[in-house]
């Protein structure tokens, strides 16, 4: 098994990954323009939402080379895994792209009524958290339908979201 920490560099256009044992950068991956939000499928491909180019890079980390890259809608930010899918946040559509592993395309798109941004999975509970930054709510998808199921008003514009079970 692999024992890496995959950084996003923005500026440069780029993700590092690092022996954490070393704290040496051990490869660099080449993206399109603004790497954000990262993921890791099966130890074995690792997921770029590529902000500037609203795309994902999906990375094949056992062979080093560039598997795939997946159009979403515009801005995609974060990308977490749930239920047997790869959500996207896209954050000017205001929407969510619902991926399936190995396919080439977007499944299914969720629209919402603000910029989604930070997203979390309760794996108890099995709901998505969507920060909505322009509703100061969190949604709550459903990965079983990707559908939205309800909101939490919260007053405030919601930056980081950690499941704690």
């Amino acid at each position: 098994k692999q024992n890496l920490l995959a950084v996003s560099l923005s500026r440069s256009q780029s993700v590092v990954l690092v022996d954490p044992d070393t704290l040496s950068p051990v490869q660099s991956i080449s993206t399109a323009t603004q790497p954000e939000g990262l993921m890791i499928w099966n130890d074995t491909m690792l997921y770029i939402a590529e902000s500037g180019a609203n795309s994902v890079l999906v990375y094949d980390l056992i062979n080093s080379r560039e598997n795939k890259r997946i159009a979403v809608d515009f801005t995609p930010r974060r990308i977490i895994s749930a239920g047997g899918f790869i959500y996207v946040a896209n954050y000017n559509s205001k929407s969510i792209s619902r991926l399936s592993p190995g396919q080439l395309g977007v499944g299914r798109t969720v629209p919402l009524d603000g910029r989604p941004l930070e997203m979390a999975y309760d794996t108890r509970n099995r709901w998505i958290y969507v920060g909505n930054a322009d509703q100061n709510t969190l949604d709550i998808l459903d990965p079983s339908t990707g559908k939205p199921t309800g909101r939490i008003e919260l007053g405030s514009r919601p930056l980081g979201i950690r499941v704690v079970n």
